[in-house]
């Protein structure tokens, strides 16, 4: 029942917005819109700066590598290749700055435009797993056989751009 109130309350509180270059409408919606006197045409540069994350899922990143490398190998016999190393996820935070540029064209009530963008970061992340098994037993050689694998998978993103085009 409070929530039921409580958003009466939030639509009774709800005014309406309009645009700071659209003219509030009396008549019909096209009314007013063809006597803007507004020029949306030309060049633009600015700053942009922010703060993001990025969430990096590493669980079996390996696992296809360390197959192909045991393939045909007798310590194979000790299933090396379907050990799960455990890498796991990561998350990483991380401050950005950029600038964008970019450029209008305007016919009447129609704009058209293009914009450029760089953004410099830092995201990315590493995990590394470690598993050592001893066979305890001959395998197929006559041999008793240590195997060890360490195994690391990385991503780094510090650089990014976009281009795009826009209408209106």
């Amino acid at each position: 029942m409070r929530r039921l109130f409580l958003a009466a309350v939030m639509m009774g509180a709800v005014s309406t917005a309009h645009a700071a270059d659209l003219p509030v409408l009396r008549g019909g919606f096209t009314d007013g819109l063809s006597s803007s006197t507004l020029n949306w045409q030309g060049f633009y540069v600015g700053g942009q700066a922010g703060y993001g994350s990025s969430d990096e899922h590493f669980t079996g990143s390996n696992a296809d590598m360390i197959a192909v490398l045991l393939d045909h190998n007798v310590i194979q016999e000790m299933g090396v290749s379907q050990w799960n190393l455990g890498f796991g996820g990561q998350s990483q935070r991380s401050t950005g700055y950029g600038a964008f540029a970019g450029y209008n064209w305007q016919w009447d009530d129609a704009v058209l435009g293009v914009e450029a963008s760089y953004l410099h970061a830092s995201f990315g992340g590493t995990a590394s797993a470690f598993k050592e098994l001893f066979s305890g037993k001959p395998l197929s050689d006559g041999l008793f056989h240590d195997v060890a694998v360490t195994s690391m998978s990385a991503i780094s993103i510090s650089d990014m751009a976009t281009f795009r085009g826009r209408a209106g």
